[in-house]
């Protein structure tokens, strides 16, 4: 009788453990992944909340960037209470490996190597698991690569672009355009008088028929310190929590990457993805977008401005599309603008789920 009651304490224990167990991992997923193909590894880091079987893949800005600098920023911080977030070093990027022709670091090969990683979280997941691709800047060249290359965008369930890029080109164009709108105002209120009027005098001779490879990388630099000049100038409420700056201040980011290798890749990656970026015009096939997408750009982002996120909104054929400027962001309204993101990315997810 007591050896009866013993076991029966025991299996009761072990049913517990069990369920405490299975909670923690639908609630609190913490795991890194490695997908590998074509050559690469890249490595998934994997946190936040499986309880409603949503997992919103976020593909990283750059090139050369990487994804968990993105677990710094307030906006996409938040979403892991509700979503399972995976964040994913693309290719020649962040903390992937691997031994591949320098012919295979292209943006195609991005799209194909994201459709591998979302078979794979599908795989572990189950088939029913509804995944988001959130690209942001150099990520939404990524993404708009994938959602219109084969069938890929079924695999999705939405597609988020957060100050993607589509055009380079294009983009560039509306740079110049957006540069003097912009310093003829910050001049005009008497802010950062000498920087603004530097970059007024360079964007007035840039011929904008026929925008060199060297004027835009200028622009983008330009638009990386004019991120800086806003924002102390009070254009919105939060710094750039992606910003490299920040990064270096968070220790659990520290500890968590090859810094050697990551800074390393930025300069590879950056020339080599670069310059094939340049001769794509994504936008052009984005009519064959039929999934709901939401669109997200920032009034003041002089690094992808606000016109590419109206332009890949008139373009794409989805019946569930939608188009939000930010008035008060920049770049990154993932932390320009915190709050709003996170209640425009949440009522996206739920009205498409």
């Amino acid at each position: 009788m007591k050896t009866s009651l013993f076991v029966w304490i025991i299996l009761f224990l072990l049913l517990i453990g069990v369920g405490c167990k299975k909670e923690q991992l639908v609630t609190d997923i913490n795991r890194t992944i490695h997908v590998r193909n074509n050559g690469a590894d890249m490595p998934v880091h994997l946190h936040g909340n499986f309880e409603t079987k949503v997992i919103v893949l976020v593909v990283h800005g750059g090139p050369g960037g990487d994804d968990l600098g993105y677990r710094l920023a307030n906006g996409i911080r938040t979403l892991e209470s509700r979503y399972l977030m995976a964040y994913w070093d693309q290719r020649g990027q962040g903390m992937s490996h691997g031994k591949y022709e320098k012919e295979n670091l292209t943006v195609q090969m991005m799209a194909e190597d994201m459709n591998a990683v979302v078979k794979v979280l599908k795989s572990i997941y189950g088939a029913d698991t509804k995944v988001y691709a959130l690209g942001h800047s150099w990520g939404g060249m990524v993404v708009s690569k994938y959602v219109t290359t084969q069938d890929f965008q079924h695999n999705l369930q939405g597609w988020i672009n957060v100050n993607g890029a589509v055009n380079f080109i294009q983009e560039e164009k509306d740079l110049v355009e957006l540069f003097q709108k912009v310093a003829k105002e910050q001049i005009s209120e008497g802010r950062k008088v000498g920087e603004w009027t530097e970059v007024l005098n360079y964007v007035k001779g840039i011929d904008t028929s026929n925008i060199s490879e060297d004027d835009g990388l200028q622009l983008n630099r330009y638009g990386h310190k004019a991120e800086e000049w806003l924002y102390e100038g009070g254009i919105w409420g939060g710094p750039d929590t992606v910003s490299a700056k920040n990064k270096f201040a968070d220790f659990s980011y520290l500890v968590s990457v090859n810094h050697l290798q990551v800074f390393s890749s930025v300069i590879i990656s950056n020339l080599r993805l670069g310059k094939d970026a340049r001769k794509l015009y994504v936008d052009k096939d984005l009519w064959k977008v039929e999934i709901p997408s939401l669109f997200i750009g920032g009034k003041y982002d002089l690094i992808v401005p606000p016109t590419s996120a109206q332009n890949a909104y008139d373009k794409v054929s989805s019946q569930k599309k939608e188009l939000f400027i930010f008035e008060t962001s920049g770049h990154n309204t993932i932390s320009d603008d915190a709050a709003l993101f996170v209640r425009t990315v949440v009522d996206f997810v739920e009205r498409t789920d």
